[in-house]
């Protein structure tokens, strides 16, 4: 039997970041929220406090079909400079499907000098470490109401810096498949042969 061995590359996308480690981002418009919104916010106990006067708190849920991490500390946010804005994640929002992380809700404080960098982007991926805190419930004080905001993702915005990966797959191939696939049909030919002669006799 004679075999030779055919190698060929393939190239295999980078459908998660499972796959390939890649970090995957979206950029956050921010926006005003919905009254509805801001009084089921106010109440207490207080979670999310600002350290600037000036500064917005930012709250909103975030799903994405690109988006599964295993835990919450794969997930960074980093203003238009890329200084890291630590998150406060909601316990009770995390959704999961095969032990990842699909959807969460959370909080963080933009101070103004962030916001004039450039829009917050966030990042997610295996290989991502964020500094985030999990609360039970996010909640803010009724004096803060007003620097309340939300966000969305951008529209437009390229989740994911995913590069092609390249594997090799080795195939092995029989140089002598059609001579093998002849010998099947012998048995055939014999009953055939057989079933003929019987019926000669009979005639």
């Amino acid at each position: 039997m004679v075999r030779r061995a055919v190698r060929i590359a393939v190239l295999l996308a980078a459908i998660t970041p499972g796959l390939t480690g890649a970090v995957e981002w979206v950029s956050l418009d921010i926006r005003d929220v919905a009254p509805e919104a801001l009084a089921a916010l106010t109440v207490p106990p207080a979670t999310v406090v600002a350290a600037g006067r000036a500064s917005l708190l930012v709250v909103g849920t975030f799903s994405h079909p690109a988006f599964a991490v295993p835990g919450i500390a794969n997930v960074r946010l980093v203003d238009g400079a890329g200084q890291p804005l630590p998150l406060v994640v909601e316990k009770a929002s995390l959704f999961a499907e095969f032990d990842e992380i699909n959807s969460m809700r959370f909080a963080f404080e933009l101070p103004p000098a962030a916001l004039g960098s450039g829009l917050p982007r966030l990042e997610w991926g295996r290989e991502v470490q964020g500094q985030n805190r999990l609360v039970e419930r996010l909640a803010v004080d009724a004096g803060d109401s007003a620097r309340v905001r939300t966000f969305v993702s951008k529209a437009g915005a390229s989740p994911g810096s995913a590069q092609p990966q390249f594997a090799t797959v080795e195939v092995v191939a029989d140089s002598h498949a059609d001579t093998y696939y002849l010998w099947y049909l012998v048995p055939m030919a014999l009953i055939f042969a057989l079933l003929g002669v019987r019926k000669f006799l009979r005639a």
